[in-house]
């Protein structure tokens, strides 16, 4: 299965290590390389950090203490990315000093978290957090160009609007949102809405035109042929989305490139010949049913020697 990585997260979904001590491992992969720090921090850990170089530290859960001092982080002079994972109630704010940051990713464990200034971080691009009001100002942000929101139960609607260098939207686990909401001005590129079942409407949804990836993923109140709109799509994925009616809607999706429907999504006239049409698409993986109209196989070889 091929999964769904946004270009800007800075988060790659299978690193390779390349260095692994007793304090720390190192590893690479398509964002570049990261240090996974494996013991507490401390002054010792801060010079082997500088020793190694790297711009981009995570820290896991298992290493997070109370008393886990951020404000240490202040003397890596090359940091750039930063992820925690914190099982803790920590004192966020020493990361505002970070201004150099370009990527932010923090896991709470479903803490409450005290409040982060996210309109401090002056060169932040990317950012991925668990949803709390405490750190609304995230949507106030106006460098980032990635933005990622997860696990809220509470939430109505994400307002984008004011951010208007915003090129990638990922919003998974908010089982409350209905409505997002975008600027006219901005111009979205890539999104992503998995486990979000009660969202209905993107406004304005001309938003749409541009997107050039596309991940839903499970069930969504949203009128999936609004995907006719986006002219640009190179790459789609639609999985346990449940029934589709059909895939008319991809009729003029010429620049399409790459297909998923895996798990129960299941496309209701079972008419796949569209497909067929569709000058740049070369691969497609779906669960063959006994409705089908091409299988799987047959399918993808048509299209590799179109």
């Amino acid at each position: 299965m091929m999964r769904f990585v946004s270009e800007l997260s800075h988060g790659d979904r299978s690193p390779v290590p390349i260095k692994i001590t007793a304090d720390y491992d190192i590893y690479s992969g398509y964002f570049g390389t990261k240090l996974r720090v494996l013991k507490p921090l401390d002054k010792r850990m801060i010079r082997l950090i500088q020793r190694e170089g790297v711009d981009n530290l995570e820290f896991l859960a298992s290493w997070i203490k109370p008393d886990f001092n951020l404000t240490l982080l202040g003397e890596l002079e090359r940091l750039r990315f930063l992820t925690i994972h914190s099982d803790w109630p920590l004192d966020w704010a020493p990361l505002q000093s970070l201004q150099k940051l370009r990527g932010l990713k923090l896991r709470t464990g479903g803490l409450k978290p005290q409040n982060l200034e996210f309109r401090r971080f002056g060169n932040l691009q990317s950012c991925s957090i668990q949803w709390h009001p405490e750190w609304a100002s995230v949507l106030q942000c106006k460098t980032l160009r990635h933005l990622s929101l997860e696990r809220s139960q509470h939430v109505a609607e994400f307002d984008f609007s004011g951010l208007l260098h915003l090129r990638e939207v990922r919003i998974v686990g908010c089982n409350g949102l209905k409505r997002i909401s975008f600027s006219p001005r901005q111009a979205i590129e890539s999104l992503e809405i998995t486990a979000t079942k009660a969202l209905h409407t993107i406004s304005p949804v001309r938003i749409l035109d541009g997107v050039k990836y596309l991940a839903i993923g499970g069930n969504v109140r949203f009128d999936i042929r609004q995907i006719r709109r986006c002219r640009g799509l190179r790459r789609l994925w639609l999985n346990s989305v449940g029934k589709i009616p059909s895939l008319q809607f991809l009729r003029g999706s010429s620049q399409l490139e790459f297909l998923q429907m895996l798990f129960s999504t299941d496309v209701g006239d079972g008419d796949l010949g569209v497909l067929a049409g569709l000058p740049r698409l070369r691969s497609v993986m779906y669960k063959h049913r006994a409705h089908y109209s091409h299988r799987r196989d047959a399918l993808n070889k048509l299209l590799q020697n179109a």
